[in-house]
């Protein structure tokens, strides 16, 4: 590889640098958030439990059921996003071809 090549892969690991310190405080704050969804969506299971039944059979008990499945995908969603290790992967790969 020349090094006009390499000049060009350095200039883009220092912006996977930038990208990085990015990522790591928008995860900070997606965990914030999956922490208060969580507590919401247990604050709304236990009042979908001490519903009677027939709440729970009627559209109060459904859309309860609803908010709580769609704040379960949420949560799903955020935990991904936590655990995403694309970005590792591609700054090892700029590394092996810097090489």
């Amino acid at each position: 590889m020349n090094q006009a090549r390499r000049k060009a892969l350095a200039a883009i690991e220092r912006q996977l640098t930038t990208l990085r310190q990015d990522i790591e405080s928008a995860a900070d704050a997606a965990e914030e958030i999956r922490h208060n969804l969580e507590d919401i969506t247990s604050e709304e299971q236990e009042a979908l439990d001490a519903m009677p039944d027939s709440l729970k059979e009627g559209e109060r008990g459904q859309k309860s059921q609803a908010a709580i499945d769609a704040l379960e995908e949420a949560i799903g969603i955020l935990a991904d996003f936590l655990t995403g290790t694309e970005l590792e992967e591609v700054a090892a790969l700029i590394e092996q071809a810097a090489e």
